[in-house]
């Protein structure tokens, strides 16, 4: 079946994430906007995940707890579970990983908690956007000794993506898919109900994707000195380059360096309830839950 689904959500906790992110609020407008399956991925903790998970209960929504780790090179990878013991067993172990540097909400934000409840119920002292001591190639090992998945996050973004940090993508890294946002051209919504969700071509006409999968000409990613092409217009720019032109490059040049077989998730990455979007992105999973996700995977 089709599955409106956003797997990369953030509450309150988060410091970068609004106030009124409450894991309730964020279940109950992904309700309103249509979802099917959501998944709570605060950065580097998954302790309001039993808040949201209680909320989706009550409203009827598909809930996966998780947590989007910030590894040791500074790359997001979201990090996925089967349940919530497992996110907060989980958790415990990254609390130790990560430096005990004080939040300064002034500066970075509030990092508030909230009971399984649904109330406020204080608020996390140490600062939860840094990286942590795991690298992204041993984060996959990580996460499946807690019977979870995960993924590199965001990757056709210059802000910790794994992209843009390392400069491409590492052969032995163990993944099964990976995030990207609108620009690359998932399949949406709206395609699903016109029937054109088992095949659409990218509009650079050098990809197309089967049921979340690029299948590429070339999985070569064109890369000069260790990195995104630079110029006087930033990573993959060159001089008189377009803002448009520079997109439909970094699109190209994204979509070559997955290898294939990577099954790719577009996601919201939302901060704030004006960000979560309406059902846009569909994956064709058995069940809106951790297990219909993880047979769509393998």
């Amino acid at each position: 079946m089709k599955i409106a689904a956003d797997l990369h959500i953030h509450s309150c906790l988060s410091p970068c994430g609004d106030d009124a992110m409450s894991p309730a609020d964020l279940v109950g407008m992904s309700l309103l906007n249509g979802q099917q399956l959501i998944a709570l991925t605060d950065h580097n903790t998954a302790r309001n995940c039993p808040a949201a998970a209680s909320a989706a209960a009550a409203y009827g929504v598909g809930f996966i707890p998780g947590v989007e780790v910030t590894t040791s090179e500074d790359i997001h990878a979201v990090c996925l579970f089967p349940d919530l013991a497992s996110a907060l067993d989980f958790d415990r172990t990254l609390y130790q990983l990560i430096p005990d540097i004080p939040n300064k909400p002034e500066i970075f934000g509030g990092q508030i908690l909230y009971s399984p409840g649904g109330e406020p119920c204080g608020s996390e002292p140490r600062l939860l956007i840094t990286g942590c001591g795991v690298s992204i190639l041993d984060l996959p090992r990580m996460i499946r000794g807690y019977g979870g998945i995960c993924y590199p996050a965001h990757i056709d973004r210059e802000g910790n993506g794994l992209l843009s940090i390392l400069g491409f993508w590492p052969e032995e890294l163990d993944v099964k898919a990976a995030e990207v946002s609108a620009m690359v051209g998932l399949p949406r919504a709206a395609d699903s109900a016109a029937g054109r969700t088992g095949e659409r071509r990218a509009e650079s006409g050098e990809a197309e994707v089967e049921n979340g999968e690029w299948r590429t000409e070339s999985r070569e990613w064109r890369v000069e000195n260790a990195g995104l092409r630079t110029g006087s217009g930033g990573p993959g720019v060159e001089n008189g380059e377009t803002e448009a032109e520079r997109g439909e490059l970094r699109k190209r040049e994204i979509l070559r360096a997955i290898p294939e077989g990577i099954k790719l998730i577009c996601a919201s990455d939302a901060h704030r309830l004006q960000d979560l979007p309406c059902a846009e992105f569909v994956l064709e999973l058995e069940s809106p839950d951790f297990s219909g996700l993880c047979k769509w995977l393998t």
